[in-house]
């Protein structure tokens, strides 16, 4: 808006978006940790995409088509839209509409590549309405371009899309489990924690919320990585222990990322902790 000189409008989007942020506001100010909140986002590992200086950022955002092509299901997408690229490059609409669109959607990408950490897809979710009114867009301006070989290749593109969506979600049935349902169990199995500080996947969450004080494993997925670009080693165990956490719940993912050995065997010692049971596929390890 400020771009086209839409003051008013600038004026009610700021000031709307302060007072959604200001909602972020309400724990640092019910709480009294300001000072932590700005220590997190100054250096907290999470937030760290690992650019330093001009140089860094820029090499970080040529990286970013890593986003668009990660699996089959982004590539598919991405395939769509530099075909709607090609074809808004031949023809396109001349309206102000098309123009803001087109701008928005490029300054979005190279704002949120500047703050966010790692090439991970679920930022794409934040891009994904801009580029499919981009792809319908040039999907309207197709009829306008008599050219067979197009008109093919993109029902070609469309039918592939569709192909691939349509695996990806038969493929997530055979996977899909009652994950509540088994974190109410292994919650009911350690009463002795509740009210105490835990490190658990994040998708223990719910409803491990309300009985724990959870410390999501991906925050030490985050130290481990930014431990490695410096060149030192990271143990969980003797971190938890350090901050003095009496139960770690890990699943097989948490295992991966901080290679970590599956427990086999009830008793095993891994420093402070020893591992006690699996449920499902969490391993519940307990300080001795």
């Amino acid at each position: 808006m400020l771009w086209r000189r839409r003051w008013v409008g600038a004026v009610v989007f700021g000031v709307a978006a302060a007072v959604a942020l200001a909602g972020y506001g309400i724990d640092m100010v019910r709480h009294h940790s300001w000072e932590l909140f700005w220590q997190q986002q100054l250096t907290h590992p999470a937030i760290d995409n690992g650019s330093h200086g001009v140089g860094g950022h820029i090499l970080y955002m040529l990286n970013e088509h890593q986003r668009f092509f990660h699996s089959p299901k982004e590539i598919v997408l991405t395939l769509l839209l530099l075909f709607a690229a090609y074809v808004l490059y031949r023809h396109r609409p001349h309206t102000p509409e098309f123009r803001n669109l087109v701008i928005y959607f490029v300054l979005l990408v190279l704002s949120l590549d500047l703050i966010v950490q790692g090439k991970t897809t679920k930022y794409l979710l934040l891009y994904l309405p801009y580029m499919l009114l981009l792809i319908v867009v040039a999907f309207d301006q197709l009829a306008h371009l008599p050219s067979t070989r197009l008109h093919l290749l993109a029902r070609g593109l469309l039918g592939l899309y569709v192909v691939v969506n349509v695996v990806y979600t038969i493929l997530l049935f055979p996977s899909n489990r009652a994950q509540q349902a088994e974190n109410e169990h292994l919650v009911q199995r350690l009463p002795a924690y509740w009210g105490k500080r835990i490190i658990a996947p994040l998708n223990f969450v719910f409803p491990g919320i309300k009985n724990f004080q959870i410390q999501g494993a991906t925050y030490y997925f985050m130290r481990a990585d930014e431990n490695q670009r410096h060149g030192q080693t990271f143990d969980l165990f003797a971190t938890a222990a350090s901050e003095h956490i009496p139960l770690i719940i890990l699943d097989q993912e948490a295992l991966q990322q901080l290679h970590l050995l599956t427990p086999t065997i009830a008793g095993q010692s891994f420093g402070a902790y020893h591992f006690t049971f699996q449920d499902h596929d969490r391993y519940v390890y307990e300080v001795k």
